[in-house]
């Protein structure tokens, strides 16, 4: 696509207070020139690489960055990535959303929702559709973090992990201008340039325990205009002074005391509330337990050892008492390691050669 052809396509896009809007219809004549260069001779893409394809262009306005001094020069070049079209994730698979059900069974009412969302977008033939920002909550230790990763690795190919807890200032999720010494994008922002999607995850763990300060402001206030469609697509950001869209980005919360939160904030989410799974649950717990082991050592699920009929009984009961899931996995994996090396397979010793017969 040459530079007239662009600007050809840009004119059709809609545009906010004179900030061009990228819109998701366009993305494919956008995507052509700007795919790798194998991909360049005729400008068409293969059926496989369809969906890996597409791009969307997440820069809606470029204000100024050329006054700025070297030091922050440097610091910006880790956003040039974001004046180009980027990748974008394509929609989960159904089967990854039934995988996560039978590892998870208190996301079922959130699986659920995804499901039917995911359904009309292959119905619809939509490859992008508006995130859904959600708030997992309920009492300590019902795996939400756990389920909050899961399900955001569900969501995007990438996704970021922010903790709240003891977070005081709003800056972290704003940013601050390039004047600053330790001024950086606002969150959503490093998210993108970060991940090269359009379109990443973020979870933020905790944010009932976020806080504010007189000089700095709100955290969760903070948040307000990342999860609002019309604010979120042309946001700008202080520190690259760019207008960038980011109602692509899914959010993903975890509090304990949904109560804590303001209410403009909770109006925005899809909440669920995330009870500890009972022992009805076992099979499934024990499953995910396993599954989510060979995952984080990078292992393949037959080199984790079995579950037997007393491992299983210990977290039966553990399930009952109604103990936190996080000290059951935990306990579950020391135990799980203390089987694979205590009975190390032996090697088969070489046996004698017999002596001849004279």
């Amino acid at each position: 696509m040459d530079d007239i052809e662009r600007e050809d396509a840009r004119a059709k896009w809609p545009r906010v207070k004179g900030v061009v809007i990228a819109g998701v219809g366009e993305l494919a004549a956008e995507c052509r020139g700007h795919l790798g260069p194998a991909n360049r001779g005729n400008g068409s893409v293969s059926a496989q690489d369809k969906t890996k394809a597409l791009r969307h262009r997440v820069t809606t306005e470029i204000i100024n960055n050329s006054s700025q001094d070297t030091d922050v020069s440097g610091r910006l070049r880790a956003y040039k990535v974001l004046e180009a079209p980027l990748a974008v994730s394509p929609p989960p698979e159904l089967k990854a959303v039934a995988d996560l059900r039978d590892q998870a069974p208190n996301l079922a009412a959130v699986l659920d929702d995804l499901e039917i969302d995911l359904r009309f977008m292959k119905r619809k033939g939509v490859q992008m559709a508006p995130p859904r920002h959600i708030l997992l909550w309920g009492a300590s230790g019902a795996g939400k973090t756990w389920a909050a990763n899961r399900l955001a690795g569900v969501l995007s190919e990438k996704a970021m992990f922010h903790s709240a807890a003891g977070m005081s200032s709003a800056i972290e999720i704003v940013g601050q201008p390039a004047g600053f010494r330790s001024a950086d994008a606002s969150l959503a922002v490093r998210a993108i340039a970060r991940s090269r999607r359009a379109n990443p995850a973020i979870v933020f763990d905790e944010i009932d325990k976020a806080g504010s300060s007189d000089w700095n402001g709100d955290v969760r206030l903070a948040l307000l205009p990342f999860t609002e469609a019309e604010s979120s697509s042309h946001y700008y950001d202080a520190f690259t002074q760019i207008h960038i869209d980011c109602s692509h980005v899914t959010w993903i919360f975890t509090a304990n005391q949904i109560e804590k939160l303001p209410e403009p904030l909770v109006s925005r989410l899809s909440v669920y509330e995330i009870a500890r799974p009972g022992v009805e649950s076992l099979y499934a717990v024990l499953k995910g337990f396993r599954q989510d082991m060979a995952r984080r050592y990078g292992l393949s699920l037959t080199k984790i050892p079995a579950i037997d009929d007393i491992l299983q009984l210990r977290v039966e009961k553990a399930l009952l008492r109604g103990d936190s899931l996080r000290d059951i996995r935990s306990e579950f994996e020391v135990e799980i390691k203390r089987r694979a090396v205590a009975n190390p397979r032996r090697r088969p010793q070489p046996r004698p050669t017999p002596m001849p017969v004279t």
